[in-house]
């Protein structure tokens, strides 16, 4: 009888520590104690493991963008993933491929889930990710076909990922806030997540505000659940009335802090600035919200080519592609009031 092959998961069973611990030390990231690192490496190279990728000579045919829906409603309401396939469309048409959007719920069903991918015969998959599915990646990894990681970078996954550079496109917008007059800035959202995209945005407005020599005393960390925002806001505008302008973490915030500030008749622009990050609306003229534009289409024409590449070379180390994302400057900012005196 053939011995079974030896996976990621066998191999964090026999350590005793995670799927993610396990993908980190073999794929040589930092964060990992040097005992831990040394341990987890031996014990695999004893086990005999090795990824398993699927190299076959046909070309790429079918491709599953997994979402998951739990994780991910906000991408999928807002047009994201629409636009992430238009981008994917534009490449595949050209080669007759197809693609599959498979919906999950990682929470409830991981070994369901992972066994439906695996029968339907994907040559390749592109992951709408969070950090919070870093464990469902890890072991959709390990499915023996190319894997790309959309939107965001990953510090625990030896995986292709394609991204836009979060802590450069924040650091532009703060700046951007700045030059417009401002002083007194605050950020909803800010705080040193787990989540490396929101991290990474964190950092890139501490280090703008340091740059031009402003305090980065206004923080208040917040969820996208709706009573977190308000909280956030409000305990906002009571510590520091002389703020500003307010940097959201993202889109959803930002929108629940002009909702607040609207109840309180505070005028945005004029009285108080409001910016978010990654365009989930576009613009409108309910929603003419100044913020930092993900490319979805730009990330899915990328992320065909990624997948390609992998199948031709499937040894070749873990690519990661970046984009710079533009600055939408649009009706909630602008300059700061006036001074009465």
């Amino acid at each position: 009888m053939p011995k079974a092959r030896v996976t990621i998961e066998d191999v964090a069973r026999a350590c005793h520590v995670s799927v993610a611990t396990v993908s980190m030390v073999l794929s040589g990231k930092p964060g990992i104690n040097a005992l831990t690192r040394k341990r987890v490496a031996a014990v695999a190279q004893t086990m005999g493991y090795q990824r398993r990728i699927r190299v076959s000579e046909k070309p790429l045919r079918r491709i599953a963008v997994v979402v998951d829906q739990t994780e991910n409603s906000e991408a999928m309401s807002s047009g994201f993933v629409h636009r992430l396939i238009q981008g994917t469309t534009e490449i595949i048409e050209k080669f007759r491929m197809q693609c599959d959007v498979v919906l999950v719920d990682r929470t409830m069903f991981i070994d369901e889930e992972l066994t439906n991918l695996a029968q339907r015969q994907f040559d390749a998959a592109m992951v709408i990710a969070t950090e919070a599915d870093r464990e469902f990646n890890a072991r959709l990894l390990d499915l023996g076909i190319p894997v790309v990681l959309v939107g965001m970078f990953s510090d625990t996954l030896y995986a292709d990922a394609v991204q836009i550079n979060h802590y450069s496109c924040m650091y532009d917008l703060v700046s951007h806030v700045i030059s417009t007059g401002h002083r007194n800035i605050g950020m909803i959202g800010g705080q040193d997540s787990f989540i490396p995209n929101l991290r990474y945005r964190y950092h890139g407005f501490l280090h703008a505000m340091a740059d031009h020599g402003l305090a980065s005393d206004y923080i208040e960390p917040c969820t996208k659940d709706e009573a977190s925002i308000r909280a956030a806001t409000e305990r906002m505008l009571e510590r520091y009335p002389e703020m500003t302008a307010m940097i959201c973490r993202d889109d959803t915030v930002a929108h629940g802090v002009i909702k607040v500030l609207h109840e309180r008749g505070i005028a945005v622009p004029g009285r108080m600035t409001v910016t978010g990050f990654g365009d989930v609306s576009g613009s409108t003229e309910e929603s003419a919200l100044t913020t930092v534009q993900i490319d979805a289409h730009t990330m899915g024409m990328l992320a065909v080519n990624v997948m390609m590449n992998r199948l031709r070379v499937p040894a070749m180390m873990p690519v990661t592609a970046v984009i710079h994302a533009p600055l939408c400057i649009r009706a909630t900012s602008g300059p700061p009031p006036l001074r009465t005196h």
